[in-house]
């Protein structure tokens, strides 16, 4: 029940809060608990169930790992994002 609440907490204060004083940021202390949060959950799991997990995890980082290969496995060249953009750009200009 804490780890949710140290999740709530730092939720509240990454995302709820979006004034902060000038000598202490509050988005990177929300980001601090919910780090923390985490870290308590998974330490409160048993070793069986971590390591179901870790299973899971791994599975679906060679799942997306595969996906994005084969995206690039034509051949052809990955442009970059502001190339992109530019071209966007001048095309909605010229209309």
């Amino acid at each position: 029940m804490r780890t949710c609440a140290w999740l709530v907490a730092g939720a509240v204060l990454l995302f709820g809060v979006s004034g902060h004083p000038g000598f202490f940021n509050l988005q990177v202390a929300g980001l601090i608990l919910i780090a923390r949060g985490a870290a308590g959950w998974w330490l409160s799991l048993n070793a069986g169930r971590r390591a179901l997990y870790l299973k899971r995890l791994r599975a679906a980082a060679v799942t997306a790992e595969a996906f994005t290969a084969e995206l690039t496995r034509d051949g052809s060249k990955r442009v970059p994002l502001d190339v992109l953009l530019s071209q966007g750009a001048k095309e909605s200009s010229q209309q």
